[in-house]
């Protein structure tokens, strides 16, 4: 089974994106992660490219300002990073998620059973979301 993990970033720098860690977060369960880096204007492709990991394939992308309306441009990218993946399954982060390394067994057998079962599509994970620090944390899935 090869798994594919991908991404998209944009301006991670001045947004203060902490992508480095969550690219490294999800790569001990990829064989490959994709990453398309938006055509920002701060560093962020350098930043990126300091992972320095085989596993990483980068590629950059414009940004359509038309599509900024209902988030268009953020499903326009990830499916773009998406339509990359050669893996047989894939892990998709945001640049703002991390994956905690304890769960990698989990999630490795996980990925394995969803391989297995052509009836399944995708997996669904509880989360922690934090909201403006790490003291005020959100009960649900809104």
């Amino acid at each position: 089974m090869k798994v594919s993990g991908f991404t998209f970033v944009r301006n991670a720098v001045k947004l203060r994106y902490p992508v480095v860690p969550v690219i490294r977060s999800v790569l001990p369960l990829v064989d490959e992660m994709i990453v398309n880096v938006g055509d920002g204007d701060d560093g962020t492709i350098d930043l990126v490219r300091a992972i320095d990991d085989p596993r990483l394939v980068i590629f950059e992308s414009p940004w359509d300002p038309r599509l900024k309306a209902g988030g268009a441009i953020l499903a326009q990218q990830t499916d773009l990073a998406l339509a990359r993946c050669t893996g047989d399954v894939g892990i998709y982060v945001q640049a703002d998620e991390a994956v905690h390394e304890d769960d990698h067994p989990r999630i490795r057998a996980m990925l394995e059973r969803l391989h297995a079962d052509p009836r399944a599509e995708g997996l669904i994970f509880d989360y922690v979301h934090f909201y403006g620090s790490f003291h005020t944390v959100g009960a649900a899935r809104r």
